[in-house]
């Protein structure tokens, strides 16, 4: 992203207040309003499902036509923004809105779009394959939500949250835990006695944690520092160097170091405040404006001094 394109860099831009919201509570609105016409128009009944679930959630029993198989198609996207009742979405968005926030300082944008989507597709595909023939349809944000609590602890695998707001977990026991209970579940699912009344799709949940693990394993993997499957994906590492940055516990945070010479000078013009730029802007990424020290601080004034002379 470039320096001009920053939103501490930018004043006065006169964008709309939703525009200036981060795209987790872009998603939750957008779903609240979905489900808001689930309710009110053309909502389910004792003998229709309603517009929304009929043609929006995904079914695993279609026809084989082409539109019945292409609307089947856009149906692994949709049905992620469809949900049962107030507690299925209730659920999910508030996930969306803790987990989700934490995920966005390191992923902004369309990086944490891309996430929460692929997450949900390939927890629609896994259910879809899984589950063939069957007459429920899939609907809901989970695999998506897993997928982003999924990135939280392959980010920040020490973080700590309340479970039940009352027991500090670390968060990378808590996926862990999530995890191996859905997994269960799923096997006791599939190869025991049809459940009645159960409609979780714990398929879709491990479908959003594998969708997760791939968007940052091979689009972020820069910002992995919990990697539980590391010794079976190896990949070419950074030729940036990195050191951990003193003073704050989270050991992912981190900044590029400069190469220095054989006299411990850097080989970059210090004179030159767009070439020490960079770290700055990655720190204020993970830490935000207040974590800058006077001289950073400083660095960046200058830069964008520097920006506007040139433009």
């Amino acid at each position: 992203m470039a320096l001009h394109e920053r939103d501490y860099m930018q004043q006065g831009s006169g964008r709309s207040p939703l525009r200036e919201q981060s795209v987790t509570v872009k998603i939750i609105i957008a779903t609240s309003i979905i489900f808001a016409l689930q309710l009110f128009v053309n909502p389910p009944t004792d003998n229709s499902p309603g517009f929304f679930i009929e043609y929006l959630s995904l079914n695993a029993n279609p026809e084989l036509t082409v539109n019945a198989i292409a609307l089947c198609a856009t149906q692994l996207l949709t049905n992620i923004f469809i949900h049962a009742d107030v507690y299925h979405i209730f659920f999910n968005l508030f996930a969306l809105f803790i987990f989700g926030k934490i995920v966005e300082e390191y992923l902004p944008g369309k990086n944490f779009l891309i996430l929460y989507l692929v997450s949900g597709i390939l927890g629609s595909i896994g259910w879809f394959l899984l589950n063939i023939g069957e007459m429920s349809p899939l609907l809901g944000a989970s695999g998506a939500v897993f997928g982003v609590i999924t990135a939280t602890m392959l980010m920040l695998p020490d973080r700590q949250v309340l479970l039940f707001f009352v027991f500090p977990i670390r968060i990378r026991n808590l996926v862990g835990i999530l995890i191996l209970i859905n997994f269960v579940l799923m096997i006791v699912n599939f190869f025991g006695p049809p459940a009645s009344g159960n409609s979780i799709a714990y398929i879709a949940h491990l479908g959003g944690v594998v969708g997760a693990y791939i968007v940052m394993k091979f689009k972020h993997r820069e910002k992995i520092v919990f990697d539980p499957l590391g010794f079976l994906f190896k990949v070419t590492p950074q030729k940036r160097k990195v050191r951990y940055s003193p003073g704050y516990e989270n050991p992912g945070l981190a900044f590029v170091e400069e190469e220095k010479n054989d006299a411990g000078e850097s080989f970059e013009d210090d004179d030159d405040p767009m070439l020490k730029i960079d770290p700055i802007l990655d720190k204020i990424g993970k830490h935000g404006m207040k974590s800058l020290s006077s001289e950073e601080r400083r660095i960046l004034e200058a830069a964008k001094e520097k920006l506007n002379d040139d433009s």
